[in-house]
């Protein structure tokens, strides 16, 4: 989605947060969702890893959502 400035900022708060304090979040991406721990915002992609995978690479644009 064409996020607004707040609601990017909020949604890059989120992942920040994520990171910081090692706590998983889950993303809304396209109808689906990424449950995963934050490792990294950087150049337009969130980076993290789960239990199942070591990394995972998601794009900040294609993101809907952020739950956690």
């Amino acid at each position: 989605p064409a996020w607004s400035q707040a609601a990017m900022s909020a949604l890059e708060t989120s992942l920040e947060k994520s990171r910081t304090d090692k706590k998983g979040v889950t993303l809304l991406v396209g109808g689906t969702t990424v449950a995963l721990v934050v490792t990294e915002v950087f150049d337009g992609f969130v980076i993290g890893r789960s239990q199942q995978y070591d990394r995972i690479v998601v794009k900040l644009e294609k993101i809907d959502g952020v739950l956690g």
